[in-house]
């Protein structure tokens, strides 16, 4: 969410100065146009009470993430995966360690306010929701027989696409090319579940909206655009849209956050 035009992340010390001078450390604080949520999580770790506004789905998505809960989501991970095999379902739990282990550089770096009691308690706490990415992200096969599989992003955002044509109002021609094949359909069978999970009554606003948004924020870095989804380049694909699509697990620990005085 950092690339996001309008971002403040690289001011928020500088907001945070300001409420300071005003001596603001009590009450509620309103981000009226709060967009991908930069300042209000930031405000949420310092221990403020947040009213967040915005009329963008995205940023919509992000509040029931990451705002509104306090803890980290619990998954049921058997009622997700019925089809799935105990040898598929232990090569997604090892999977799902890499996952976490790769966080551990960096967790005493981003634990600064102590959401966490220590490393084991966030394992132990992020464990059913990283074998559920692990999943999402390597399986080739359906977590369930009645899961069905769509093609909205291959065939509107990639340029193989059945409907990826688009003529631009100063009359250019071509097909979209927003994400390779292989990462739009891998983007594909991510939403295709979640929407069969959803649809069975297995997701809250919770789960749902944490899977969405973890999603969106692993789109951004695998995307070809330079700033926003307005456009992209019509020539190459950028560097980071080369790559294949992973989940980027750093968000699960900066921003599944406790409130500091809670």
């Amino acid at each position: 969410m950092n690339r996001f035009l309008g971002t403040k992340t690289k001011i928020l010390s500088s907001i945070y100065n300001v409420l300071i001078e005003l001596d603001i450390l009590n009450g509620k604080i309103c981000d009226i146009f709060s967009g991908s949520l930069a300042v209000s999580l930031f405000l949420k770790r310092k221990g403020y009470n947040l009213i967040s506004n915005d009329i963008n789905s995205l940023s919509m998505a992000y509040s029931k993430a990451f705002l509104l809960p306090n803890t980290i989501p619990e998954y049921e991970v058997s009622k997700f995966l019925p089809d799935i095999t105990n040898t598929q379902f232990n090569r997604y739990k090892e999977y799902a360690h890499i996952i976490i282990q790769n966080q551990k550089d960096i967790f005493t770096k981003e634990n600064i306010y102590n959401e966490f009691r220590s490393w084991n308690d966030y394992v132990n706490n992020i464990e059913s929701l990283a074998v559920i990415l692990a999943f999402l992200e390597q399986s080739t096969i359906n977590s369930s027989k009645n899961v069905e599989l769509r093609s909205d992003i291959f065939d509107y955002y990639s340029k193989l696409g059945k409907h990826s044509f688009y003529k631009s109002v100063r009359g250019k021609e071509g097909n979209r090319n927003y994400f390779t094949s292989t990462n739009a359909k891998r983007i594909d069978f991510i939403l295709s579940h979640i929407r069969h999970w959803n649809k069975n009554g297995l997701l809250n606003d919770h789960t749902k909206y944490s899977l969405i948004s973890i999603l969106l924020d692993s789109m951004e870095r695998c995307v070809n655009i330079q700033g926003s989804y307005h456009d992209f380049p019509r020539e190459k694909l950028e560097e980071r849209a080369l790559k294949d699509f992973t989940f980027f697990s750093l968000i699960i620990l900066a921003y599944y956050i406790q409130k500091k005085n809670t």
